[in-house]
């Protein structure tokens, strides 16, 4: 356990949302159906090109790598897509917001990954698609940040330390740091 904040995650949600409305649903039932709900979910998951192998191409230079997610997913859901698409076991930590009540850009989230790393701040790097919860939120912390292009978030006014178009391009920037 971690000194998070208040778990969140989809049990939770739908459990909250029967009780304001008076809808008694047993525990088996509600179990049922978020792995149906989920199950729809994971249809439309897939994992970044090349990710399997970046992952291992990384993990052979040494280096510790940690994965935190704002989800309200259970983490077994996760977990299966990361078997599915052959992502387990290339991070040493994994935080699930959901299950941790640590959400990024809350500084305590980037911290405790790197407390579980046991790595310092100025020699790590921070990677995501969203500029203020992944990147900016990072630096703030003073670890470098990764900005992958997307179309879903803007920079706006923030600065990345390094920006990327695909995973494949994240090895070549980490050689130039000498990470």
């Amino acid at each position: 356990a971690c000194a998070g904040g208040p778990t969140f995650q989809l049990p939770d949600f739908l459990s909250h949302t029967c009780a304001t409305y008076n809808i008694r649903v047993p525990s088996e039932l509600m179990a049922e159906g978020v792995r149906i709900y989920a199950q729809t979910i994971q249809a439309f998951s897939r994992p970044l090109d090349s990710a399997p192998e970046v992952l291992t191409q990384l993990k052979s230079r040494g280096l510790k790598l940690g994965l935190i997610s704002n989800t309200m997913w259970p983490a077994w859901m996760h977990q299966g897509d990361m078997h599915r698409f052959n992502l387990d076991g290339h991070f040493d930590h994994v935080i699930f917001s959901g299950e941790s009540g640590l959400w990024k850009p809350q500084p305590m989230a980037f911290q405790h990954m790197l407390n579980l790393l046991g790595v310092d701040a100025g020699e790590s790097v921070f990677i995501g698609d969203n500029p203020s919860v992944d990147v900016a939120a990072a630096q703030r912390v003073g670890l470098r940040g990764v900005w992958i292009e997307s179309q879903r978030f803007r920079l706006d006014e923030i600065v990345p330390d390094a920006m990327i178009r695909h995973l494949s391009e994240l090895p070549a920037v980490l050689t130039n740091w000498e990470f």
